[in-house]
Formats: C-alpha cells, sequence, structure tokens
C-alpha cells in the first residue's frame, strides 16, 4: 500500500474517532489516585490475604506475606490511619479504639462529660501512682 493512501487513511480514522467523541491521542487519562484509596487499597491486599489463608500475614514465610505483616504492624501502630481504615476491617484486623472513648461515642455525638470524667480519672490515678 502506498505511504500517502495509509496516510490518508489514518488521518480518516482519527478524524471519525474524533467526530465520534474517541481521542485517540496516545495518552490515556490517567484517573488520579487519592492517598486515602492507596491506604484502603493496601489494607485491602492484606485482607485478600486473611481471606486466601484464614490468618493473618506473619513475618518469617514468604517475601510478599512478611510486607503484608509489616504493613499491617505499620497501620495499628498509626492510630489515625487505623480509624480510618476500621469501617473497612471485615476481619478485625485492627485495634478498636480505647473503651473509655468508645463508651463516650454514641453515634455521632460525642458525650464530652464521660470523656473529661475518664480523662481526669486516668490523670488521678497517674498522679497517685507517681507521687
Amino acid at each position: 500500500m502506498d505511504k500517502e493512501v495509509l496516510e490518508r487513511r489514518l488521518a480518516s480514522i482519527f478524524e471519525e474517532a474524533e467526530e465520534a467523541g474517541i481521542h485517540l491521542d496516545g495518552n490515556p487519562e490517567r484517573v488520579p489516585v487519592s492517598r486515602g484509596d492507596r491506604l484502603a487499597e493496601s489494607f485491602e491486599e492484606i485482607s485478600r490475604f486473611v481471606d486466601e489463608y484464614g490468618r493473618e500475614p506473619v513475618k518469617g514465610l514468604s517475601m510478599n506475606e512478611r510486607r503484608l505483616a509489616a504493613r499491617l504492624e505499620q497501620i495499628r501502630q498509626d492510630s489515625v490511619r487505623a480509624a480510618q481504615l476500621r469501617p473497612i476491617d471485615r476481619h478485625g484486623l485492627l485495634p478498636q479504639p480505647p473503651a473509655a472513648m468508645a463508651l463516650a461515642y454514641s453515634g455521632a455525638e460525642l458525650n464530652t462529660s464521660s470523656v473529661t470524667s475518664a480523662l481526669s480519672s486516668r490523670r488521678t490515678r497517674s498522679a497517685s501512682s507517681s507521687g
């Protein structure tokens, strides 16, 4: 096939695609992934491991399992990330909030007097034990 004929055919194909709303610019549009989405996907990978093996990942076996175990440990140590992921924690892998805070929290309202009394009783106990 002649080069000019091929170029005209390709140009025609691209024009028809543009008219149909199809953009063939060679650069697919990337959807930005948020930090929260990455965190949720990372935790979902851990959950899929638990689905498959019936246990949480531990350090010492395969490289992938060690990586998942380390990631789970990091999430558990970060109370903010753990709180963000708790709604999708279908295996109970994440620590629950402290009992005083859980009891003080009812639905969408925070009972500040319960929290204040729980915190002040902690302070009183620690002051009496340190003296």
